[in-house]
């Protein structure tokens, strides 16, 4: 059975924008370990869907590509979740200084998308 309906199909472009939307949102260049681990739990309900799928349609191409990008966002999260460390460009952190990032980051991003406003 390699013919995938288009319902599953569908299921399976949806499943892949959630694993993209969790990946970029909560295991970016900043990680907060809270956000990480409700991120592993959410990715052990997509993985279990991906095995499901796979064991299904083990021939469909975007069946094996998903069941590779649940494999391989499971294993970063699982890994960034080991490493309590700030490494190169990945940093972690807790609430209270995520935010005191954000603010400055929003800061410098506003003040200097003014300064270009007011340069045009």
């Amino acid at each position: 059975m390699s013919d995938i309906s288009s319902i599953e199909s569908d299921e399976v472009h949806a499943l892949v924008y959630e694993v993209r939307m969790l990946m970029s949102q909560y295991c970016g260049i900043i990680r907060q370990p809270d956000e990480m681990n409700d991120s592993l739990l959410k990715m052990d309900s997509i993985k279990n869907k991906a095995e499901i799928l796979f064991s299904k349609y083990r021939n469909n191409r975007e069946v094996i590509e998903f069941y590779n990008l649940a494999i391989i966002a499971d294993l970063i999260i699982t890994g960034a979740l080991k490493r309590r460390k700030s490494v190169g460009a990945h940093y972690v952190t807790n609430d209270f200084e995520f935010q005191a990032i954000s603010t400055q980051t929003n800061r410098s991003t506003q003040s200097g998308i003014a300064g270009l406003v007011s340069v045009f």
